[in-house]
């Protein structure tokens, strides 16, 4: 009797994990993280309608832990969880026009920006040090701590700092990320500073990542160990099979 006890309870917290996880809005837009990734497929499936996997446990703990971790941990400085918003092909902001929707107390949120120029994104955290604006992110790990910061990384901050100079005309140079080791129950810790590139490299980057979105057809698949973790897995099939 215990067993089966300990079985419901198990099953339990599994569900509850699983149902965090489908609680959060699904994105309906281009976000900071779909330029950042080796193969633009996901957010091409997301961006086009396709319906993602059944939510399952490993899958929904990872958004458990960085929900956690971002909550908790607030450096305190100028800003923190910052959205931004972008209108990169013509460098102005994103505007948005909300009307009632069906008459109720609900509204719809219309951008009135073409949706493929635009981008979204939530910086962490940005300090300012001797005057100095630094963009920061947290990055867990539960391998060895980073000597150098990943290309991946640096062009998330990269794109973060284009849509604060769209947003407010100001020019970050550099940013830093802050590796914690999930396996020392977020013990240990190290940053890494780096600096940015110029606005103009970032913007073209990005534009040329933009208009793979934007095509019509599907973008090439790109396997990789995160492939399993993608909610597209089933439909992209990367295994060829």
């Amino acid at each position: 009797m215990s067993d089966d006890i300990a079985d419901i309870i198990d099953d339990l917290y599994e569900k509850s994990i699983i149902n965090f996880e489908a609680s959060q809005n699904p994105r309906k837009n281009i976000h900071v993280s779909d330029l950042t990734s080796d193969c633009m497929r996901m957010a091409w499936y997301r961006l086009n309608g396709y319906e993602p996997d059944k939510k399952d446990f490993k899958k929904a703990l990872p958004l458990v832990h960085g929900t956690q971790l971002h909550e908790c941990c607030n450096l305190g400085g100028v800003e923190h969880e910052m959205s931004l918003h972008g209108d990169i092909f013509n460098m102005k902001k994103v505007s948005y026009t909300t009307e009632e929707y069906l008459g109720g107390d609900k509204t719809i949120t219309t951008m009135d920006n073409e949706f493929y120029d635009c981008v979204k994104g939530s910086m962490d955290d940005l300090v300012e040090i001797d005057d100095e604006l630094i963009i920061c992110d947290k990055k867990t790990t539960k391998k060895s701590i980073p000597r150098e910061v990943s290309d991946k990384y640096k062009e998330q901050m990269n794109i973060y700092k284009l849509l604060y100079f769209i947003e407010t005309g100001v020019e970050i140079n550099r940013a830093a990320i802050i590796y914690i080791d999930k396996s020392s129950a977020w013990e240990r810790h190290k940053t890494r500073v780096f600096d940015l590139d110029p606005i103009e490299e970032i913007r073209k980057r990005v534009l040329s990542k933009l208009s793979v979105l934007k095509e019509g057809s599907i973008p090439p698949r790109v396997v990789s160990f995160l492939c399993p973790w993608c909610p597209f897995f089933s439909q992209c099939n990367p295994s060829g099979r």
